[in-house]
C-alpha cells in the first residue's frame, strides 16, 4: 500500500499547494478553480481506493477470529462508532 499511496500523496499535497498559490496571488478563476479541486478530487478518490485496496487483501489473509478481532478494535458492528473514513 505504501508503494501505492505515497506518489499519490505527495501529487495531492502538490495539487493543494497549486491551488493555495492560486489564491494568494489571485491568479485564480472558475475555470481553473473547478479544473484544480477536481485533481484534487479524483487523487484523494484514488488514495482512498489504494487504502481500503489494502484492507480487503489484509482481509483475504486473515481467519474469521482475527477478522472478528480486527472489526472489533475498529468499531466495526457498535452502532455509536464512527464509520472508516481516515
Amino acid at each position: 500500500m505504501s508503494a501505492a499511496a505515497k506518489p499519490l500523496g505527495v501529487e495531492l499535497i502538490d495539487r493543494e499547494r497549486v491551488l493555495d498559490q492560486l489564491f494568494a496571488t489571485r491568479e485564480v478563476t472558475p475555470v481553473r478553480l473547478a479544473t484544480e479541486t477536481a485533481a484534487i478530487g479524483e487523487l484523494e478518490g484514488r488514495l482512498r481506493s489504494v487504502h481500503l485496496t489494502a484492507h480487503l487483501e489484509t482481509r483475504a489473509l486473515l481467519n474469521p477470529h482475527q477478522i472478528a478481532l480486527i472489526s472489533k478494535i475498529r468499531g466495526y458492528g457498535d452502532p455509536g462508532a464512527l464509520p472508516h473514513h481516515h
